[in-house]
């Protein structure tokens, strides 16, 4: 059987259109967020990429989708709900669930996205979580959105999430570094359920491609574990770095899709090449995986 092909698998995620999201964690000014938004969305559709992620959180990158993404383009769009915390209390939750999503649409210039995702499932923890489900059912069933899922970070999240509902995308944190979620089941028992699995934080926001020596201090645990990966490939650089986090992910059976983040054309570019050499590495990486949240977690790193 020939190796999967991990650039069919790729997803472009948007949070670093404007967000300090990745390494150097700075927000982008108005015009720099525009033109980087142009520049990489006229290049997804010949890079064979065909599904981006958004969310209504990532500070304006829906509108920068809606106004650069090519009309021509056959792109489909993931997005996710507001902030749990931020609804209106006296709100039925799945009216504002709809009306965020209407929202969503109307910047994004979509009359249907292929995923609405909720940002986190602490909607599922309350009494309100009938709401949620009926509604997201109910965007499915109207056609606004293709499929409806959730996005989490541990595996009992997930359980939380199916006690009470089944979703057709969750998306969750794998990496060369966290194979947590891999290790315990988890993302088994989801794809034999048919739940699509889409794996973010590949990159740990980008960390998991410095060199050994520029990681910060409260990834110091990593360092050593870079510095053998580098020895394995044969020394340090970006594309090898690549590959392997691409590899490591990507040749996962049950994972449908991989979600990267770029802060030029130039560095997409970099990863869709990388991901064809990935298909030829035949190591999986087990052993240079960690255990820690503080490490693989960076809701859990100290503030900048």
């Amino acid at each position: 059987m020939p190796p999967p092909d991990i650039r069919q698998k790729i997803v472009l995620g948007t949070a670093q259109f404007q967000l300090g999201y990745g390494a150097t964690g700075t927000d982008l000014p108005h015009a720099t967020a525009e033109a980087l938004a142009s520049d990489i969305l006229s290049t997804i559709e010949t890079l064979g990429i065909d599904l981006i992620d958004t969310a209504s959180a990532y500070g304006d990158s829906e509108r920068l989708i809606g106004r650069h993404l090519p009309d021509t383009a056959d792109i489909g769009v993931i997005t996710k709900s507001p902030p749990w915390n931020e609804r209106p209390k006296t709100e039925n939750a799945g009216d504002w669930m709809v009306d965020a999503l209407q929202n969503s649409l109307h910047l994004l210039n979509q009359k249907a996205v292929y995923g609405l995702l909720f940002h986190s499932p602490d909607a599922f923890e309350g009494p309100d979580r009938n709401q949620v489900v009926t509604a997201l059912d109910a965007v499915r069933a109207s056609g606004l959105a293709r499929k409806v899922g959730v996005s989490v970070y541990t595996a009992e999240q997930v359980k939380l999430v199916l006690e009470h509902w089944t979703p057709d995308i969750i998306q969750l944190p794998i990496s060369i570094v966290d194979q947590r979620l891999v290790d315990d089941g988890t993302i088994e028992r989801l794809a034999s359920s048919g739940i699509e699995v889409h794996a973010r934080s590949i990159f740990l926001r980008g960390m998991l491609l410095l060199p050994p020596e520029q990681l910060p201090s409260h990834l110091h645990a990593l360092k050593s574990t870079l510095a053998s990966l580098d020895q394995e490939l044969g020394g340090y650089s970006l594309s090898n770095r690549l590959a392997s986090c691409l590899s490591a992910v990507g040749k996962i059976d049950q994972v449908s899709r991989i979600l990267v983040g770029a802060e030029s054309a130039e560095q997409l570019r970099a990863i869709c090449s990388a991901a064809a050499h990935a298909d030829t590495l035949s190591n999986t990486f087990k052993r240079y995986a960690h255990t820690d949240p503080k490490i693989l977690n960076p809701g859990l790193w100290p503030s900048q």
